[in-house]
């Protein structure tokens, strides 16, 4: 009789929760974080996607930059020396923007807008990954290819704790 009992309370209970639950449709697309920082000197620190990062960013010089008060260039990010996002940079006279051209090696955009090319950027991007399990999962096929002195483990372990 407990048995049976127990059994109902159960089915009670799963129906419930799976009441309580979100349906996919209606989660909230993942977002991947990012910090940086943008240093004098076209050096750049911090994680993206929990990974830590190091790069550059270079002014890529034309003649007309000066009449069209604008400064443009590219800007790389590397895990253990090797490219893991790669795009281009503009500032005009009041704001800068990041547009990734390629991540892990694929190509995907993304645009980030920041006031001036130092300092500290933190944020996330929605719709760049599908979900947390395909940024792990990209990271980790990225690695495998990439990675020649940084653990693969050390690095799947930073894509899924996210540190910021």
């Amino acid at each position: 009789m407990r048995r049976g009992v127990f059994l109902a309370l159960t089915g009670v209970l799963c129906a419930a929760i799976a009441c309580a639950v979100p349906v996919a449709a209606d989660a909230a697309p993942f977002a991947l974080p990012y910090n940086l920082t943008l240093q004098a000197g076209g050096r750049i620190s911090g994680t993206f996607g929990g990974v830590p990062v190091l790069g550059t960013f270079e002014r890529t010089a034309t003649e007309d930059d000066v009449q069209r008060m604008t400064v443009e260039g590219v800007f790389t990010l590397t895990v253990d020396g090797k490219a893991f996002v790669m795009g281009v940079y503009q500032c005009v006279p009041v704001e800068c923007a990041l547009v990734a051209e390629e991540v892990l090696g694929r190509p995907q955009t993304f645009y980030i807008s920041i006031r001036s090319m130092s300092g500290s950027i933190r944020g996330s991007l929605r719709q760049l990954y599908p979900s947390h399990a395909a940024w792990v999962s990209g990271v980790t096929e990225w690695g495998r290819l990439h990675l020649q002195t940084m653990p693969l483990s050390a690095l799947i372990a930073a894509a899924t704790r996210l540190r910021v």
